[in-house]
């Protein structure tokens, strides 16, 4: 939402929506013709290889967005490249496609996978720092491990909190005095370990069974 109009619209959404609030809610799901419940065997091997699946990075977003503004953004996915790489891992980013900022990173830090679904072939793990993506609604249904940077951007209930727990690593990032994100590295270290283990496709089958 990135007008006025749509700032309105959006709000008035979320009001109703019964998911990120928090509100008691039945949600029924119903199957397509080709739909069919996925049980996701993530390999468990040493971590090499990481993709950041970046937000837009927009100079509009503190006026007429939850998002933090695209310069903030832009800067936790250095800080995170930055600490990953200093642990040994290859890392790469995949801007997304809507950017209103041009972006900082050099061409060798660009993902060139493609299309969305040749990440899990390229890459041993996946980075977000947002579930209102259409690559996130598409990599939680394959076999590749997610951590979720929370910037607070996306609010879940509990019940939706912890059925995501079981698929993704959900690590909190607090913002500085200066507005910027602070990683910890024990604990996206951490949170990498974690999301070897998870692959229960309970969020999945609530949320997304269509």
């Amino acid at each position: 939402c990135y007008t006025n109009a749509n700032k309105v619209n959006y709000e008035s959404i979320i009001k109703k929506n019964k998911i990120l609030l928090g509100n008691e809610c039945n949600i029924k799901t119903i199957n397509g013709p080709n739909s069919q419940t996925k049980n996701l065997k993530i390999n468990k091997q040493k971590i090499k290889k990481v993709c950041i699946i970046a937000s837009t990075y927009r100079y509009d977003s503190i006026l007429f967005s939850i998002q933090p503004h695209g310069i903030v953004s832009m800067k936790l996915h250095l800080d995170l490249i930055s600490l990953l790489e200093k642990c040994n891992i290859e890392v790469f980013i995949r801007p997304h496609p809507e950017n209103i900022l041009p972006n900082t990173f050099t061409s060798h830090q660009i993902d060139k996978s493609g299309p969305i679904e040749n990440i899990t072939n390229n890459y041993d793990m996946v980075f977000f720092d947002t579930l209102q993506t259409t690559a996130f609604f598409k990599l939680i249904r394959e076999d590749i491990p997610i951590n979720f940077l929370d910037l607070k951007t996306n609010l879940l209930n509990q019940a939706s909190r912890e059925l995501l727990l079981q698929r993704c690593s959900i690590i909190n990032v607090k913002q500085d005095i200066s507005g910027n994100f602070k990683l910890n590295k024990n604990e996206i270290l951490s949170a990498m370990d974690r999301s070897l283990n998870l692959y229960n496709n309970d969020f999945m089958n609530k949320y997304m069974n269509y």
